[in-house]
């Protein structure tokens, strides 16, 4: 229908709108007319019937606008039938899972509602059991009260009684609270005597402790003194008795004289080489025994600035567990201190049970050691090692002895002592350490037989480079050295150029006075 009208309307508005061009039937013969004339009766046309073309088309706008509305209605009204049947189709499919869902509640509420019925029948049998069971629990605790009642009444008459004696009590505790507080009073002043007296006590221990420690330090440094003396003393005495021996033997009295001229007379002239020979080893043995002359002032330098033996101990004590890695056996003599001095290394090595030997040349070492019951000999370090096998050693130790020594030594000594050593055993040698600059500008040349200080690094090269496989650089401050000098604080305003001076004075003046490289045989 509305499409009818729409196609109705359209036809209406062609023909009521205006003529623009002349009609084809109206150019046919006899009406051929010219194109001008055409145009000339065309707006003729026009403007006659100009207000009723505005009219007719007017109306038609108005019918066409209708139309539009009436078609959106149609559409509308379809959609919401569309609509109204699919809320219809919803409504069904919900009631239909509501009707589904309210089955299945139903069903599971009857089963939970059999589920509780059972348990409330199996409930209710219990708690009639519990109650048949309170029921005879009461009836015992009946009688245990009656029982109780009567126990009570006996207790109050025992309370009557308690009553008269609280009152005694009473009058012999306020008596007991008067002495009470004449004893508390006696103990305050006990206390406080007490106190004082153990204030007084440990003033006197702290005084008796310091004084112990100075007399320690003191008998410490007085025996020092009485062994160097003694050991001076025999020294010299031991050196006099052998320059006596010698000087008698290049200088004999005349009746040895006399019998020495009567052998010659009758002797060979075969002879005299032997004569020689004897005068040379006099001469070598005088030469032997005036190198032993200032033994004893050497060991006098060493006891004024090497320190007492148990610092000493104290130092040397970080090599003990390197040796203790080693696999040594308890019944080898598997360890050699050349330049033993006074023996600190050797008496701590017996300490642990290991067997040790000692070379050195100064004949007062040498007795002092003895005398310790150390296993010291007078030799030559290159000449004593190479009288060893090879292999022969696990260690060979020498602390502050290498700066002694000339530099073509210490090849010597590297060599040897990497054949004498066995496989994965070690090198000890310890030196001062000119890093630290107090040591190597000024407390290096404290010994006069130093001949230069080594720098570690040097010292580190050369062992390398004589076939030692590890060489390790060891820098000893520990009972050496105390650094008690701290950084400032970031509050104050100088604190970056204080540090800065601190640390040039931790790194060159406060750094390790002594080192050590602990080289090991392949």
């Amino acid at each position: 229908m509305l499409r009818r009208i729409e196609l109705a309307l359209s036809d209406a508005q062609q023909q009521a709108q205006g003529s623009l061009r002349w009609p084809e039937r109206f150019s046919r013969f006899p009406f051929s007319l010219s194109r001008k004339l055409q145009d000339v009766l065309l707006r003729a046309h026009g403007f006659l019937f100009k207000k009723q073309k505005v009219v007719n088309l007017d109306l038609l706008t108005a019918l066409n606008e209708v139309t539009v509305l009436l078609r959106a209605q149609a559409h509308n009204n379809l959609i919401q039938q569309q609509q109204h049947e699919i809320q219809q189709q919803q409504h069904e499919r919900l009631q239909q899972q509501i009707d589904n869902r309210v089955a299945d509640g139903l069903e599971q509420s009857r089963q939970i509602t059999a589920q509780l019925a059972q348990g409330i029948d199996l409930r209710h049998q219990e708690l009639t059991e519990w109650l048949t069971n309170l029921g005879v629990s009461l009836a015992a605790a009946e009688e245990g009260l009656s029982r109780v009642t009567i126990a009570q009444n006996s207790r109050e008459d025992w309370i009557n009684n308690l009553t008269l004696g609280q009152t005694q009590l009473q009058e012999w505790g306020n008596h007991l609270e008067s002495r009470q507080t004449q004893t508390d009073s006696l103990l305050q002043g006990i206390a406080q005597r007490q106190n004082n007296l153990e204030a007084s006590q440990i003033n006197q221990q702290s005084a008796i402790q310091t004084d112990v420690q100075q007399l320690r330090r003191g008998l410490d440094a007085l025996e020092d003194r009485v062994s160097r003396d003694l050991c001076a003393v025999r020294e010299a005495t031991t050196q006099q008795q052998r320059l006596s021996r010698l000087w008698l033997a290049q200088n004999p009295p005349p009746a040895a004289l006399a019998l020495d001229d009567a052998a010659t007379t009758d002797a060979e002239p075969a002879e005299e080489p032997s004569q020689l020979r004897h005068q040379m080893s006099i001469e070598a043995a005088i030469a032997s025994e005036q190198q032993h002359q200032l033994d004893s002032l050497y060991a006098a330098l060493e006891d004024e600035f090497r320190g007492y033996r148990n610092e000493i101990k104290l130092r040397l004590a970080v090599y003990l567990p390197r040796i203790e890695a080693l696999p040594i056996q308890s019944d080898e003599t598997a360890l050699l201190d050349v330049g033993c001095g006074r023996g600190e290394w050797l008496e701590m090595l017996q300490e642990a049970g290991y067997g040790a030997r000692g070379l050195d040349l100064n004949r007062t070492m040498i007795e002092r050691c003895t005398q310790l019951n150390l296993d010291v000999v007078e030799a030559d370090v290159i000449d004593h090692l190479r009288g060893l096998n090879d292999s022969s050693l696990w260690a060979i130790t020498g602390f502050h002895i290498i700066e002694h020594l000339p530099f073509e030594v210490w090849i010597e000594l590297f060599d040897e002592a990497l054949r004498v050593l066995k496989p994965g055993g070690l090198l000890i040698l310890e030196t001062p350490n000119p890093e630290n600059l107090t040591v190597g500008a000024c407390n290096f040349y404290i010994d006069p037989t130093h001949r230069n200080p080594i720098f570690p690094q040097t010292l580190q090269f050369f062992l390398s480079q004589r076939g030692f496989k590890t060489v390790e650089i060891l820098r000893l401050s520990e009972h050496r050295i105390q650094d008690n000098l701290s950084y400032v604080g970031g509050e104050n305003p100088n604190s970056e150029q204080l540090n800065q001076l601190i640390n040039v004075v931790k790194q060159y003046f406060l750094t390790a006075p002594d080192f050590a490289t602990v080289a090991y045989k392949g």
